[in-house]
């Protein structure tokens, strides 16, 4: 494993440490707005926007997660860094600004 790879693992771990360290408090709150509803229907409103808002948050965290299990799969396996249309290199700024690109700049837009 090169030094780049390295980086970004350790980069890619520690941003996914923290995602489910959010998932966790999130699902946690889910679970609060759940068993607390209150009758007053103003509260309710509130707490069923919340409940929609931590949704959608941990939906986004489950994704992002995904993207990082990747990019430490292709780290394992010796393909990172190379993109997934062209089968070209991934620029290096592009990794160090987003270690999870599947794509290099040509393919991604």
């Amino acid at each position: 494993m090169d030094e780049a790879a390295r980086e970004a693992r350790e980069a890619l771990l520690r941003r996914r440490h923290r995602l489910v360290q959010l998932q966790g408090e999130a699902e946690s709150e889910q679970r609060d707005l759940r068993e607390g509803r209150s009758p007053d229907w103003v509260d309710q409103a509130s707490d069923d926007g919340a409940a929609r808002l931590l949704a959608e948050l941990t939906e986004r965290e489950q994704s992002e997660v995904a993207e990082i299990d990747a990019a430490l799969a292709r780290i394992e396996r010796g393909t990172y860094g190379v993109c997934l249309s062209c089968g070209g290199p991934v620029e290096r700024g592009r990794l160090r600004a987003i270690p999870e690109a599947r794509l290099c700049l040509a393919c991604s837009g």
